[in-house]
């Protein structure tokens, strides 16, 4: 009889499985699939086509009110080994991640248009979110002295803030990175987990599919007059000033928004812990593995749109179709075929290596 020698790797990775928590990965999974969706919408269909689809316009609008904020404070959530311990080759690494997203995506743009550029320094496509992370983690480093009452106060105040302010553009992400900076200090601040005992009481997941309902419903029936905000509003890089235009809301709006900020930020909260809350706290197949897989389908995913839609043509297909419901469950079973693509398990391994800390096991 043959017994199979285990090594320690093996061991510790069986381990390090066992300790993860099914609920973060499930989360991420139904996130990243939101995200996938939401650049195929934008993408695969002409925007004369969108603007004319409401049930388009209501999953994008719900999609881009809370799956970046988030995203974002899991990542705060999961952050303060890394922050308390100033491990800045941990975040480097996101630098460095967000280099090879933009390499990969000029060579991308380059197979399909024949040309490629790219700023390393003004950055407006789906980079942005690896680059937003090495900023706030910087600046977390440098906040965690603080009192985080303050910290926490000035972050929301600085968010709002910002949106009068239009002489950044794209610049480092910088709007955005502001913009979204206290999902991720509320998310350092969290105790991991009392949070979670918090939102796995029935009594909460009661109240949060109270919430979700509501929220849906609500946008279901106002989706024309909140349908222009989700481009600028929701993605937080315009200023408000881009955003109230006269034409759609009247100019006085422009003063007030800081208001709407002060409001989007508690919303998005309450929606956000909702989301999580009623998201089951078990390991579901297929789904609590690949959850753990998001990295590559971040980093990968919009060079496959491009691919398809723009290369392959398939855009014509989907421009042409007169049933909203149809259309809608087409990009949604491409994005789900595209994010089981690219959760498969050497991609996956690929890009934990990009991400490694050199010398991280030294440590």
């Amino acid at each position: 009889m043959r017994y199979k020698m285990t090594s320690e790797k093996d061991v510790n990775k069986k381990i390090v499985a066992k300790q993860r928590i099914a609920k973060w990965d499930n989360i991420k999974f139904f996130l990243i699939f939101f995200v996938v969706l939401g650049h195929f919408i934008n993408k695969t269909v002409p925007n004369k086509y969108v603007f004319n689809l409401r049930n388009m316009e209501r999953c994008v609008f719900i999609i881009y009110t809370f799956h970046m904020p988030a995203f974002i404070f899991i990542s705060g959530l999961f952050a303060k080994k890394t922050i308390d311990n100033k491990r800045y080759d941990r975040i480097g690494s996101y630098l460095r991640l967000y280099f090879v997203m933009c390499f990969i995506r000029f060579v991308a743009k380059f197979f399909v248009y024949g040309k490629g550029g790219f700023s390393l320094f003004n950055e407006s496509g789906v980079p942005w979110y690896a680059l937003a992370m090495f900023f706030m983690f910087l600046i977390m480093v440098f906040l965690r002295p603080y009192n985080k009452v303050e910290v926490i106060i000035g972050t929301i105040v600085l968010g709002m803030v910002i949106g009068y302010d239009g002489s950044l553009g794209d610049y480092l992400a910088l709007p955005r990175v502001l913009t979204f900076l206290p999902f991720f200090v509320l998310g350092y601040y969290f105790d991991s987990k009392k949070f979670l005992e918090f939102i796995e009481k029935t009594y909460v997941k009661i109240a949060s599919a109270i919430i979700l309902i509501g929220y849906v419903a609500f946008v279901h029936v106002k989706i024309k007059p909140l349908f222009f905000m989700y481009r600028y509003f929701l993605k937080g890089k315009k200023t408000y000033a881009d955003t109230f235009t006269e034409k759609i809301v009247g100019s006085s709006m422009t003063n007030y928004g800081w208001l709407y900020r002060l409001i989007y930020y508690i919303v998005v909260f309450i929606i956000v812990v909702a989301f999580f809350s009623i998201i089951p706290n078990v390991r579901i197949p297929f789904i609590t593995t690949l959850g753990g897989r998001t990295l590559s389908v971040f980093a990968v995913h919009y060079v496959f749109i491009i691919i398809l839609m723009e290369g392959a043509r398939w855009d014509k297909v989907f421009a042409g179709m007169k049933h909203q419901k149809l259309a809608l469950l087409l990009v949604m079973g491409l994005s789900l075929a595209v994010q089981l693509l690219l959760s498969i398990k050497p991609l996956a391994n690929l890009f934990n290596v990009i991400m490694s800390a050199p010398n991280a096991d030294k440590k």
